[in-house]
């Protein structure tokens, strides 16, 4: 990643899951890095959801780097998640045309209800898909499909937890860690 900028840039990891996130500094410039980052961050960027996107570059051996403008700010508290400027962001994204044609034009298809079940049976381990308690409740899960149906799909973060919402030192709220992005019913975001 060094090569990137000249030598006087320092860039360190920023953690997360997939280890492809990084902080640049030099001087009084602040960058965030990510390698391979969807190209939808940059309607979401457009959009004022995340940080503003300065610029996207794609290296020699294909990887893309996307570089935000990094925030000092703090993640919420759990009960600040009640906040109505939580509220009013969701139904920002939730609305969005431009994230939702975006969304498609990446090839994503609707996570149906039934998409929802097969993933919590494929992801119970045996022992559990063994007890009865468990059987029921899958059952019951299978036959109420049809009562969760859902007309109209919608973009959804997929990970509304408290940690991926930055509050920044001048206010602004932000969605960060779009990774889940997916087009679900929005009660996937509630």
């Amino acid at each position: 990643m060094e090569h990137l900028f000249d030598q006087d840039w320092e860039i360190v990891p920023a953690g997360g899951a997939t280890g492809e996130a990084f902080f640049a500094q030099y001087q009084e410039q602040r960058l965030f890095l990510k390698r391979n980052s969807s190209p939808f961050v940059a309607v979401l960027s457009a959009e004022g959801i995340v940080p503003k996107l300065v610029w996207t570059k794609r290296m020699e051996n294909g990887d893309v780097i996307t570089a935000q403008h990094w925030l000092n700010g703090r993640e919420l508290d759990p009960e600040e998640m009640k906040n109505e400027r939580v509220a009013r962001l969701l139904k920002k994204i939730h609305s969005s045309k431009p994230l939702s044609t975006m969304l498609e034009r990446l090839g994503q298809e609707p996570f149906l209800p039934e998409h929802m079940l097969t993933d919590v049976e494929t992801g119970l381990e045996f022992d559990l898909l063994s007890l009865p308690v468990v059987r029921q409740a899958l059952l019951f899960l299978q036959k109420e499909l049809e009562e969760v149906q859902q007309d109209e799909y919608v973009v959804c973060h997929g990970d509304v937890n408290h940690n991926n919402w930055l509050l920044s030192d001048d206010n602004q709220l932000y969605l960060i860690d779009w990774d889940g992005a997916m087009i679900a019913d929005p009660a996937f975001d509630v």
